[in-house]
């Protein structure tokens, strides 16, 4: 009985410790939800900054430590548990197949020319290759438009570059020359190509797709517009190369591979695994959704509406995921200590019931002892009278 009393008492403080620890649990769990361990490359350090300061401001109570990385460091996201943002440099470094990762931003260079180039509209219609841009960048002597485009007004090409090693070898690539190959008229930065092409209508150069954006009116700067490239070098600008007729179409043509990869690269929300914490969900939601304003104004450029309600779906695909694992365990959990409290409480029962009926029979022992008492006494007192 002792025994049994005591596996009893020993399996409701079980219980009780159970059941107190997973308390503990889902408030540290809740706890850490509102906190997000945040690291990016030095190059998007300012960008990240802003996408924590804002969603902290728009979110009291989460609290999100950012963390600039190195080369070096960047090999964290292979193996520690950290959400982030790289640059195409870093992500680069990355085990690709080891890691999660989403586009959330761009960085676009454009070729652009003046709007009063008297060749424009040839220009629009048969657009101009790389492999002609490249011949034209790299002679020696003055090339004319005639080079770059069919019956063409005769008058000389100027090519504005931006004195910037990284942009050069970008350009170069796409160009498929040698940095060195490549003459023109070198600028110190692209307000200064900008400005000389938007001065010169014969001018031409390569520049970030942020740096000719009118921001207030949500179109490109004045005198400025994109150069059509064509890409298969057969003189027209085909419906799949026609991407240039506006911003939207230009993103979408981006997003879908119709504009030269080398030309552009993607900013990318990184981790050692796919994101199962509802608060960095909910970050990186707000990073494709309400957080995009802040890209431009950091020098890159935002995803197509589609592009992005295309990751926002993933992502909530996602949230309901970890919704249902959550309520499955949380069941099950409820349901085990629902079947120990039964169990507990069938032994309580058993104890009490064979406590009873052992009480039952010690008094109805007794009570047959006396009665065989009384009989004796008085057949003794029979005998004697």
């Amino acid at each position: 009985m002792k025994n049994k009393i005591r596996l009893i008492t020993n399996l409701l403080l079980m219980l009780i410790v159970a059941f107190t620890a997973y308390e503990s649990t889902t408030a540290a769990t809740t706890n850490d939800k509102e906190n997000i361990s945040l690291l990016c490359s030095p190059d998007l350090l300012d960008l990240s900054t802003r996408w924590a300061e804002e969603y902290m401001n728009q979110n009291p109570g989460t609290i999100i430590t950012l963390t600039p990385v190195t080369e070096k460091g960047v090999v964290e996201f292979n193996s520690e548990r950290h959400l982030g943002f790289v640059s195409r440099e870093y992500f680069s470094l990355l085990n690709k197949e080891s890691v999660w990762y989403e586009v959330v931003g761009r960085d676009v260079y454009v070729p652009v020319i003046n709007t009063k180039n008297p060749n424009l509209n040839r220009i629009l219609e048969q657009g101009i290759s790389p492999e002609k841009l490249s011949a034209v960048f790299s002679a020696s002597n003055v090339m004319n438009w005639t080079s770059l485009i069919g019956n063409a007004t005769s008058v000389p090409v100027r090519y504005y570059f931006i004195d910037n090693e990284a942009v050069k070898a970008d350009v170069a690539v796409f160009l498929k020359a040698g940095q060195a190959q490549l003459n023109g008229n070198g600028v110190a930065n692209s307000q200064q190509l900008v400005s000389a092409i938007q001065q010169d209508p014969l001018g031409i150069g390569f520049c970030r797709l942020t740096d000719i954006l009118d921001f207030e009116k949500q179109e490109m700067v004045e005198n400025i517009c994109l150069m059509p490239i064509d890409r298969n070098n057969n003189g027209k600008i085909d419906a799949i190369e026609n991407i240039y007729s506006d911003l939207n179409a230009f993103n979408r043509g981006v997003w879908i591979g119709k504009y030269p990869k080398e030309l552009f690269s993607s900013i990318y929300s990184v981790a050692s695994s796919k994101p199962t914490s509802e608060n960095e969900l909910e970050f990186v939601k707000w990073v494709l959704t309400a957080g995009q304003q802040y890209i431009i104004p950091a020098g890159y450029y935002n995803l197509a509406g589609i592009e992005r309600q295309s990751k926002v779906d993933e992502l909530l695909a996602a949230k309901a995921e970890i919704a249902v694992s959550e309520t499955k365990s949380s069941n099950l959990r409820i349901v085990l200590f629902i079947f120990a409290v039964i169990v507990a409480f069938g032994f309580l029962m058993d104890a009490a019931l064979r406590y009873f009926r052992n009480k039952r029979m010690v008094i109805s022992g007794m009570a047959s002892k006396d009665t065989k008492k009384k009989k004796k006494s008085v057949s003794v007192l029979n005998g004697l009278f």
